[in-house]
């Protein structure tokens, strides 16, 4: 009974090593493909509309707008639970990747890669993409409670994947294993958060959780 407690746990750390191993193989095979792919896809659809819409992503377009958005859902009675699971499970995935996978792997940023003049960001890694893990965790845990609305924000993640390697800030596989990361970790995560966020709400006295 244990094991099957810890089975998914198990299971997320497992994917979470194989995404680390990928990362090594990404980072020392495929760079090269990767980064001529940004290039392209920079160059392509380069626009001074793009580049400033491109630094508003940069700043609050990942983990703010996410956690903006679920401390909103908290304020209400209806969606407080939902907002909750939301906030748990997009942050739980974010760090993992900022403070963990980031630095195990030790990618190196497309611009740096180029040698491109662009604005750094907090990180100096790229594996894998915190927008792309934080914002698509989001919309999966959001799959649980309503499936047209979890659509809205797949939509905004690949959004914000897009622009992420559009301003060479990432690889195109830096943004493609975050969005499943963040998926896997939603999966994983989604019902125990659920558990805490009863058990939360459930503590606050009447007029504090209403």
């Amino acid at each position: 009974m244990e094991v099957d407690r810890f089975r998914p746990f198990i299971l997320l750390a497992v994917v979470f090593l194989i995404t680390a191993g990928l990362g090594f193989l990404l980072k020392a095979e495929f760079t090269d493909i990767d980064s001529d792919f940004s290039v392209w896809l920079s160059s392509t659809f380069s626009s001074g509309i793009l580049d400033s819409v491109s630094d508003i992503i940069d700043d609050f377009g990942g983990i703010p707008i996410v956690a903006a958005i679920s401390v909103l859902m908290m304020l209400h009675p209806r969606t407080r639970i939902i907002g909750t699971v939301c906030l748990l499970v997009s942050v739980i995935a974010w760090a993992a990747d900022s403070f963990l996978l980031k630095y195990i792997v030790a990618r190196p940023r497309p611009y740096d890669f180029l040698d491109a003049d662009v604005a750094a960001n907090w990180s100096e890694y790229s594996y894998v993409s915190g927008h792309a893990i934080a914002t698509s965790a989001f919309a999966a845990a959001l799959f649980r409670y309503s499936r047209s609305i979890s659509a809205v924000f797949f939509c905004y993640s690949i959004f914000v994947c897009f622009m992420r390697v559009y301003c060479l800030a990432h690889y195109v596989t830096d943004v493609i294993m975050g969005s499943l990361l963040g998926i896997v970790f939603a999966v994983v995560l989604a019902a125990y958060m659920e558990r805490v966020s009863d058990l939360f709400w459930a503590a606050l006295p009447p007029h504090r959780a209403d």
